[in-house]
Protein backbone atom coordinates (compact mmCIF):
# COMPACT_ATOMS: atom_id res chain seq x y z
CA UNK A 1 0.00 0.00 0.00
CA UNK A 2 1.25 3.45 -0.87
CA UNK A 3 1.12 6.19 1.33
CA UNK A 4 -1.64 8.46 0.11
CA UNK A 5 -3.90 5.05 -0.55
CA UNK A 6 -3.53 5.27 3.48
CA UNK A 7 -3.76 8.97 4.19
CA UNK A 8 -6.51 9.41 1.94
CA UNK A 9 -9.45 6.93 4.01
CA UNK A 10 -7.12 8.31 7.22
CA UNK A 11 -8.60 11.67 6.21
CA UNK A 12 -12.08 9.94 5.28
CA UNK A 13 -12.71 7.87 8.10
CA UNK A 14 -10.93 9.71 11.20
CA UNK A 15 -10.34 13.41 9.94
CA UNK A 16 -13.33 14.82 7.90
CA UNK A 17 -15.29 13.60 10.68
CA UNK A 18 -13.72 14.65 13.78
CA UNK A 19 -13.69 18.26 12.14
CA UNK A 20 -17.26 18.18 11.18
CA UNK A 21 -18.30 17.32 14.95
CA UNK A 22 -15.27 19.79 16.08
CA UNK A 23 -15.73 22.83 13.75
CA UNK A 24 -18.96 22.08 12.22
CA UNK A 25 -18.78 24.01 8.47
CA UNK A 26 -15.17 25.09 8.75
CA UNK A 27 -14.23 25.53 5.11
CA UNK A 28 -10.83 23.29 4.76
CA UNK A 29 -9.05 21.69 2.51
CA UNK A 30 -6.88 18.58 3.30
CA UNK A 31 -3.35 17.40 1.26
CA UNK A 32 -0.30 15.31 1.40
CA UNK A 33 2.32 17.65 1.20
CA UNK A 34 5.91 18.00 1.67
CA UNK A 35 9.07 16.30 0.95
CA UNK A 36 9.74 12.68 0.15
CA UNK A 37 9.28 9.92 -1.92
CA UNK A 38 6.21 8.57 -0.54
CA UNK A 39 4.54 11.80 -2.15
CA UNK A 40 5.46 10.62 -5.60
CA UNK A 41 4.10 7.37 -5.14
CA UNK A 42 7.39 5.35 -4.66
CA UNK A 43 7.10 3.62 -0.94
CA UNK A 44 5.38 0.27 -1.01
CA UNK A 45 5.12 -2.49 1.29
CA UNK A 46 8.70 -2.90 0.61
CA UNK A 47 10.27 0.71 0.80
CA UNK A 48 8.71 2.36 3.86
CA UNK A 49 10.78 5.62 4.56
CA UNK A 50 10.77 8.62 6.54
CA UNK A 51 6.87 9.99 7.11
CA UNK A 52 5.58 6.76 6.41
CA UNK A 53 2.23 6.52 7.68
CA UNK A 54 -1.34 7.71 7.99
CA UNK A 55 -1.46 11.59 8.13
CA UNK A 56 -2.83 14.69 6.39
CA UNK A 57 -2.51 18.59 6.47
CA UNK A 58 -5.52 20.09 7.12
CA UNK A 59 -5.12 23.66 5.56
CA UNK A 60 -7.55 26.81 6.62
CA UNK A 61 -7.55 30.53 6.46
CA UNK A 62 -5.07 32.29 9.18
CA UNK A 63 -8.01 33.59 11.13
CA UNK A 64 -9.44 30.17 10.94
CA UNK A 65 -6.63 28.92 12.78
CA UNK A 66 -6.16 31.70 15.04
CA UNK A 67 -9.96 31.31 16.14
CA UNK A 68 -9.84 26.97 16.26
CA UNK A 69 -6.37 25.59 16.09
CA UNK A 70 -6.08 24.71 20.11
CA UNK A 71 -9.80 23.47 20.19
CA UNK A 72 -9.03 21.49 17.43
CA UNK A 73 -6.12 20.06 18.26
CA UNK A 74 -7.26 19.30 21.61
CA UNK A 75 -10.18 17.42 20.71
CA UNK A 76 -7.94 15.73 17.64
CA UNK A 77 -5.92 14.52 20.79
CA UNK A 78 -8.97 12.72 22.29
CA UNK A 79 -10.27 11.11 19.55
CA UNK A 80 -7.23 9.55 17.16
CA UNK A 81 -6.86 5.92 17.56
CA UNK A 82 -3.40 4.80 18.39
CA UNK A 83 -3.15 2.88 14.91
CA UNK A 84 -5.32 3.38 11.65
CA UNK A 85 -5.53 0.52 9.08
CA UNK A 86 -3.06 -1.62 11.20
CA UNK A 87 -0.34 1.08 11.12
CA UNK A 88 1.12 3.56 13.92
CA UNK A 89 -0.32 7.27 14.35
CA UNK A 90 2.57 9.31 15.47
Amino acid sequence: MQDIELSRPFYEEIARPWLSRAAPGLPHAAALIGYGSELLGFDDEIVRDHNWGPRVHIIVTREQFDAHARDLVAVFDSVVPAHFAGEPIG
